[in-house]
């Protein structure tokens, strides 16, 4: 009988996998229960809200539009569930069915450490980046346009996406030139960063319709 704990795994893996020796398809895997997460009282950030989300795995600032659902969200209390939904995962208020799914990430360092590296953390990729200006928040300037390295991050769609930048002279500089080469790093405080201007790119998030 040694053998046959083996041979019955086997069994099972070729059962699972051909849907066929029990006739059915195979079970449903559980889904991943939500996470009691606490809410910082939100700021505004341009047109966003802007809001720290802390759970077991750490904390992340988020960038939310301002819809009703989402201010009824962010308003509910300190609290909340985090489903691991979308791009960001998505809010769920401790009442009522009201769900807020964030569009943008304001602290990119702890973004990139979570996620699975696409590439050797050695190498610093460059490539041409384009901005205009897009309004401004306290201490920051926004930019909307194209960033291809914003798929290092898992950014959807980074030919029109909007920046956080420092309000410094560099960053100034960087949008009246409207492009600059742009640095990622797998490494370190600053994730993307203009370095010839000396600008970080401190947030990333998806436009908004009143853009």
């Amino acid at each position: 009988m040694a053998g046959a704990a083996p041979t019955l795994l086997l069994l099972t893996a070729v059962c699972g996998a051909a849907v066929a020796c029990s006739g059915g398809p195979p079970p449903t895997p559980p889904e991943a229960p939500p996470q009691q997460v606490d809410i910082s009282t939100p700021d505004r950030l341009g047109p966003y809200l802007a809001a720290t989300v802390t759970g077991r795995a750490g904390s992340h600032r988020f960038l939310f539009a301002p819809s009703a659902a989402c201010r009824s969200v962010l308003s509910s209390g300190t609290r909340a569930s985090y489903l691991p939904e979308g791009r960001f995962g998505t809010l769920r208020g401790p009442t009522g069915p009201a769900t807020c799914e964030p569009v943008g990430v304001n602290g990119l360092a702890a973004w990139r450490d979570q996620l699975p590296q696409r590439r050797s953390q050695y190498l610093q990729p460059r490539e041409q980046a384009r901005l205009r200006p897009a309004g401004r928040g306290p201490g920051v300037l926004l930019a909307r346009g194209s960033l291809p390295l914003a798929l290092e991050l898992r950014f959807p769609s980074p030919e029109d996406i909007v920046a956080v930048l420092p309000d410094s002279l560099g960053c100034r500089a960087l949008l009246s030139s409207g492009s600059g080469m742009l640095e990622y790093r797998a490494r370190g405080p600053e994730v993307l960063v203009f370095p010839d201007e000396g600008c970080p790119v401190l947030g990333l998030a998806r436009p908004l319709a009143l853009d």
